[in-house]
């Protein structure tokens, strides 16, 4: 039968293994998290192609109204053009050329709307195809690191399968009562139920024990023939010397 400093070093085990099972676990289940980050990430990027190609779809229509529009104000001051010749009134004279006047000065800025919707269109392009290059790469990589974190994830899983195997093993060899106390700390306690004396505080709640405290942890050490573990009287933990008891 195992003595209780036994029991209670099989018990520090056992709570460094619960603790490296979490660890793994919770790197477990940051790999979905992470390979949808990705994921995210990438279609972020073929949302923002598409919304640029309806950028320059946009100002490819603007550009055709421009021209057609352009084309519509040339049409008119050729047609009044050709009309002065016929006209034989000052006044309808006078009052054609201003029409002309405005269609020449409609043109003008007709044609500065042309030019601006052309250096839009170039630069939109440019930033597409840049865009679509680059993603090109970050797709590449991503594959990558996706078969990368699915491998990943498949090595913790194996370590995770013989931690547990380990833990079965190790929680068979602690006596019964032991265990269940320890199950029930760990339920309450964050995951942790057996910690540490740091000088003559509890690393679990970071509080001094008692002298009545620390001489039932010292006595358990000096008679490991005790039947007893001994317990934070602050936080209920179970409380153990990692070096053998203190002065």
């Amino acid at each position: 039968m195992a003595t209780i400093l036994e029991e209670l070093s099989n018990l520090v085990a056992l709570q460094k293994l619960d603790l490296e099972k979490e660890k793994l676990e919770k790197e477990i289940r940051s790999v979905p998290e992470e390979i949808e980050r990705i994921h995210k990430q990438i279609e972020d990027g073929r949302k923002f192609l598409q919304e640029e190609k309806g950028v320059i779809q946009r100002l490819q229509l603007e550009l055709k109204n421009h021209n057609l529009e352009l084309e519509t104000t040339e049409q008119q001051i050729t047609k009044h053009t050709i009309e002065l010749n016929t006209i034989k009134s000052n006044q309808a004279y006078s009052a054609l050329l201003n029409e002309i006047n405005d269609a020449r000065a409609k043109k003008s800025e007709t044609e500065d709307l042309v030019i601006k919707a052309l250096d839009d269109i170039e630069r939109e392009t440019k930033k597409l195809e840049a865009k679509t290059l680059e993603l090109k790469e970050e797709e590449r990589k991503s594959q990558e690191t996706v078969k990368s974190l699915n491998e990943k994830e498949q090595s913790l899983k194996e370590i995770l399968a013989r931690k547990n195997e380990e833990r079965v093993q190790l929680a068979n060899s602690i006596e019964k009562r032991f265990l269940a106390r320890y199950e029930q700390l760990r339920s309450r306690k964050s995951n942790l139920a057996v910690v540490p004396v740091d000088g003559h505080g509890c690393s679990g709640c970071y509080r001094n024990l008692s002298a009545q405290n620390y001489n039932e942890l010292c006595h358990l050490y000096k008679d490991p023939e005790s039947a007893a573990l001994v317990y934070c009287e602050n936080c209920s933990r179970i409380i153990y010397f990692p070096e053998g008891p203190g002065e």
